[in-house]
């Protein structure tokens, strides 16, 4: 018999179909990489005279009072990594960048920046904020990873901790007030807390014993809104209040802009427009300029009326909105690109089905026997014989099933395993994670590990029960079926009471499978041929849309229970794709 050719036209498009979606798909890549290059606000510094702003690898300086001056692409200055952390010092702007640590002074007008040589010893390794030439130091700085606060003074020949080991846990911003003492939003502990020298002696190795810890005040209190516990950057006011921007885990997104009393702790938060995303803060005069990395905006709180509004005059705003449109561009381009991906994924599906020949488009594969045409010649259903006969099954098939439940049990296991190894995993590597990065991965992963443990708990069941199907005895007296079930209870079935398909028995609630593919036999052969086919010929054959009613209508545990682990499963994957994102 010749083989069947497929269609020429629709093998074409089918193959277009392909390329058009991998074209797609890259294209969804690349816009949502061009759209993750266009981003808010994410740092701010300020003096008496200018601000600085950092917005998508370009920094622009503004007046005080808002007028924007211009503005300079970071790679042109020598900046290639985005900063991690921005200040100005004697007119100068402080660029600090993370990988590698290092500090740059800038003089944005003429695009030009000098690096500094950075203190030799424990590199910073995540969240780097610093204190450039401040109450006599060379530079201050927090490392978040190693959650320590340390310091380069003229004085010493090498970097020193100023606090013990301990008394920090991922500490972000740093600041001093107006009585010389250092206050530290102390991330993971949830609180900003004061440090004080308590000596006069001169720094040195020994110096952290001579910082002690002073006033603390917890984040987690009555004005704290949803997880929004976590200090991240903070500011001391004209109003001598110290002004932190408070951020959640990135399942909220969001950040609040709270107010503390040096000594009585948390009076005030004030409520940002839409719920914004406060990324940094500077102190201006009588002003708090808070950058919002969502809405492209830059705004201005009165620190005594706590009046908000937005900062920088209309040129800068036009720049930021411009930011806004194109990131929206991107995206909206990258949900076409999307929507071309399923349009041609289902296109090449159409194509493909149409370039199969009809009668190879939907086929199963053919069991070994066909039952129905074997009823159908059959002859007469012999006397009943001496006794029930058992049918044997096939060898490989028991030696299968020996080790199919331990198997099932060992692949449920090896992925929660998995996932547990990728938790611990993510933990010891050095790579760059905010506090909140690592919170939302934590969350993630144990949320994974979850879902992991309970699409196990219901695929093993269902693994189990299709396994115990197998292990019912099938025999035949030769007149009636006699099944020998895995409990030790035995039924007899009158053939005219069976309903079978081409490869299963069903009978009210329960199913028996007879073979599978060719290359699946369950029972040894001329066992079904001599013992089950003629006793068909009374019963009534259907199709697999019958049988499934029919299985449904009887309540069947294995198909119920199929039918749960796929709907739940399904939620599971859907909830998890928000949980997740």
């Amino acid at each position: 018999m010749a083989r069947q050719k497929l269609n020429p036209f629709y093998d074409a498009v089918t193959g277009l179909c392909v390329a058009m979606l991998l074209v797609s798909l890259a294209a969804r890549f690349w816009f949502n990489d061009r759209a993750f290059r266009h981003v808010g606000p994410t740092h701010i510094a300020a003096d008496a005279s200018q601000v600085f702003i950092i917005a998508s690898g370009f920094v622009h300086q503004l007046k005080a009072d808002g007028t924007w001056i211009g503005k300079q692409p970071l790679a042109a200055m020598g900046v290639e990594d985005d900063p991690i952390d921005l200040r100005v010092a004697d007119g100068d702007l402080v660029v600090v960048t993370q990988r590698p640590a290092a500090i740059r002074l800038c003089n944005v007008s003429a695009s030009a920046c000098s690096l500094q040589t950075f203190p030799e010893g424990p590199a910073p390794e995540r969240q780097l904020k610093v204190q450039w030439r401040q109450r006599g130091f060379d530079v201050l700085w927090t490392d978040s990873r190693g959650s320590g606060l340390w310091a380069q003074h003229p004085d010493t020949p090498a970097p020193y901790s100023l606090v013990p080991v301990g008394q920090l846990a991922g500490p972000n911003d740093l600041a001093f007030d107006e009585q010389g003492h250092l206050w530290v939003a102390d991330t993971d502990h949830r609180r900003i807390v004061e440090f004080i020298e308590a000596t006069d002696e001169a720094p040195g190795a020994d110096s952290a014993a001579t910082w002690t810890s002073g006033r603390s005040h917890s984040a987690v209190n009555e004005l704290t809104r949803d997880s929004r516990y976590f200090p991240m950057m903070l500011a001391l006011g004209a109003d001598g209040n110290w002004w932190v921007t408070q951020a959640s885990g990135f399942d909220d997104g969001r950040a609040d802009l709270m107010i503390y009393h040096p000594d009585g702790g948390a009076i005030d938060q004030v409520t940002l427009p839409g719920g914004i995303f406060a990324t940094d803060i500077a102190a201006v005069h009588d002003q708090l300029l808070i950058t919002d990395l969502d809405t492209f905006r830059v705004y201005a709180v009165d620190a005594f009326t706590r009046e908000v509004s937005q900062f920088g005059d209309k040129t800068f705003q036009r720049s930021m909105a411009q930011l806004a449109w194109q990131q929206k561009k991107y995206l909206r381009y990258s949900n076409y690109a999307m929507a071309a991906v399923v349009l041609f994924g289902l296109l090449m599906i159409v194509a493909a089905v149409i370039a199969t020949p009809s009668n190879r488009r939907w086929s199963q594969a053919k069991p070994g026997i066909d039952l129905a045409a074997l009823a159908e010649k059959s002859g007469p259903v012999n006397g009943r014989s001496r006794g029930i006969h058992w049918l044997e099954q096939d060898e490989k098939l028991q030696r299968r099933l020996k080790y199919l439940r331990v198997t099932g049990v060992v692949l449920g296991m090896a992925l929660v395993v998995l996932c547990a190894a990728l938790f611990y995993w993510v933990q010891t590597q050095t790579v760059e994670f905010t506090a909140l990065e690592r919170d939302r991965i934590n969350t993630q992963l144990a949320t994974l590990l979850l879902f992991a443990g309970a699409f196990s708990a219901l695929l093993l069941p269902l693994i189990s029960k299709s396994l115990t199907a197998l292990k019912h005895r099938l025999g035949s007296d030769g007149r009636q079926l006699h099944v020998r079930l895995d409990d030790g209870r035995e039924l007899t079935v009158p053939p005219a009471e069976i309903v079978y398909t081409d490869r299963s028995i069903l009978f009210r609630e329960h199913s028996w499978p007879l073979q599978g593919n060719k290359q699946q036999k369950i029972y040894t052969d001329g066992e079904l041929e001599k013992w089950i086919v003629p006793l068909l010929q009374d019963s009534r054959k259907v199709s697999s849309w019958q049988a499934f009613r029919y299985q449904w209508e009887h309540r069947n545990s294995l198909l119920t229970w199929g039918l749960f682990t796929a709907a739940v499963g399904t939620a599971l994957v859907v909830a998890l794709s928000f949980i997740t994102r």
